[in-house]
């Protein structure tokens, strides 16, 4: 009987921790990629909180929530990466419980079930839940943000609308795509309240104020935003016409044999949804029709916004930006799922399709047992192994790589400029600086080996006695020939 009375909770339990296994277990396994390397050096606990605040304006526009608490995390348990991917980690967790209320706000604990178990066992969610950077705070605050939207939208009450302030702040001062979810939000309230039936005046100025009170908590922050809306060049590419595709496939980690229950789910869903012969008044107390506004002004109002400006202003479209439409997505397909009415063949379907999403990301993609990312801690070890006080080149991510050389008590120069100069400068022996019997070249991100004509130069004078390439870097050892005699 009690656990009956308790089956819910339990549920929801059992979920969660199966979120924190996923989530906390080989947590550092990955090297930290290029823009973790950002995080580390931006939220460094040794540079002052001015410098912070001017990384965050001038070369890494992001609000300030999530570094502020990588600050306070590596202040208090010291300055590793484990640390770094703690907070997304607990706030991919986070991710699972928001998207379990907002199910509930939309319907009931059943479908706030299947969206928390979906998220809970997401490739996508799992990934930037082990990635020290701002991404799954923008996933966990705005479905939290919605929740609570909708909570204070059926009940007008204070309590609520306080709830629906503190997240939506959080939800603004995570990520800059937040802006496109306040948008979101305050088209369907201008749907429910044009379809309000009780008291719209209340409805209108009960928002209204609310929506004042987080304004007015953003106006601080107005000029890093206008400092970031001034980028007019970007390095992500105009997008394709397919990019809804595409982003769908790597929301699901290209598990291809996952969608067919994707497609069955949404046109279950759109199928019941257009089947309801509901008149237009009230929506909030119409479960699938609210839901169904949630969904078609989320996906369709942001997806239309980033494209268009990505063709007229500048790209702003990759997946990860795009995590702001997968609460509503999630919504959808968990929702129908949850609209099969026999429920051995309910939960069957949502059984199979989580057991699918696991064995694809644990054993077909090896999430846990090969590198994920850029491998910057095991090309730096490689580095470092021996004769810690040689140079390094590295042309693109010497300031990256910076942080990982430190820690591994390398002592050598990071020489900075483009390659092909540095080895003129080395083949001239210019400087001192530049007189060297040993040197490094790394080259990371995409970062291209010596072309065959500069190569040539240099094996007139040096030759490579140490090399690796490992995942997306690689590092050569180059000893003047003299010493070799």
């Amino acid at each position: 009987m009690i656990l009956k009375q308790y089956r819910t909770q339990l549920t929801l339990l059992c979920i969660m921790l199966t979120a924190f296994v996923m989530r906390f277990y080989h947590l550092s396994n990955s090297s930290l990629w290029l823009d973790e390397l950002h995080t580390m050096n931006e939220a460094d606990p040794s540079l002052t909180w001015a410098q912070l605040f001017d990384y965050l304006k001038c070369c890494d526009q992001h609000p300030p929530v999530f570094f502020i608490v990588e600050r306070i995390m590596f202040t208090l348990f010291g300055y590793t990466e484990y640390v770094a991917r703690v907070a997304p980690a607990v706030a991919g967790i986070g991710c699972v419980w928001a998207m379990y209320r907002l199910g509930k706000e939309l319907a009931d604990q059943h479908l706030g079930l299947i969206a928390a178990a979906i998220t809970s066992f997401s490739y996508f969610n799992i990934f930037y839940s082990q990635e020290a950077r701002d991404y799954i705070f923008l996933w966990m605050f705005t479905a939290l943000s919605f929740a609570c939207f909708f909570r204070f939208a059926k009940s007008l009450k204070r309590a609520d609308a306080i709830w629906y302030i503190i997240s939506t702040i959080l939800l603004l001062y995570s990520h800059y795509f937040s802006l496109l979810v306040i948008f979101c939000q305050l088209v369907i309230f201008v749907i429910l309240w044009a379809a309000e039936y009780g008291n719209r005046k209340k409805f209108f100025w009960s928002f209204f104020v609310a929506e004042l009170i987080v304004l007015a908590t953003y106006l601080p922050w107005l000029p890093y935003l206008k400092e970031m809306s001034n980028i007019h060049s970007f390095w992500i590419q105009r997008p394709q016409t397919d990019f809804y595709y595409t982003y769908l496939l790597e929301f699901i980690g290209y598990a291809f044999y996952l969608l067919p229950f994707i497609y069955l789910a949404l046109i279950v869903y759109c199928v019941n949804v257009f089947a309801q012969k509901a008149p237009f008044s009230d929506i909030k107390q119409q479960p699938l029709l609210l839901s169904f506004v949630f969904v078609f002004v989320s996906i369709i109002t942001s997806y239309l916004i980033m494209f268009i400006r990505s063709i007229t202003v500048v790209p702003m479209m990759i997946s990860r930006y795009a995590i702001v439409i997968l609460p509503a997505l999630f919504i959808a397909i968990a929702y129908g799922m949850y609209l099969v009415q026999n429920r051995f063949i309910r939960y069957s379907i949502v059984g199979v399709f989580l057991f699918i999403t696991w064995f694809d990301t644990v054993y077909v993609r090896g999430y846990y047992s090969t590198p994920q990312k850029e491998q910057f801690r095991e090309i730096t070890a490689f580095v470092a192994e021996e004769h810690t006080d040689i140079p390094v080149i590295n042309e693109l991510t010497g300031w990256h790589q910076e942080y990982y050389l430190k820690k591994m008590k390398h002592k050598g120069a990071i020489l900075r400029g483009k390659k092909e100069d540095l080895v003129d400068s080395i083949l001239a022996a210019r400087t001192p600086e530049y007189t060297l019997n040993y040197f490094w070249i790394v080259g990371a991100h995409g970062d291209p080996h010596l072309d065959n004509a500069k190569r040539q130069q240099l094996d007139t004078a040096y030759t490579v006695i140490k090399q690796a390439e490992m995942k997306d870097v690689w590092a050569e050892l180059y000893a003047r020939k003299t010493l070799r005699k």
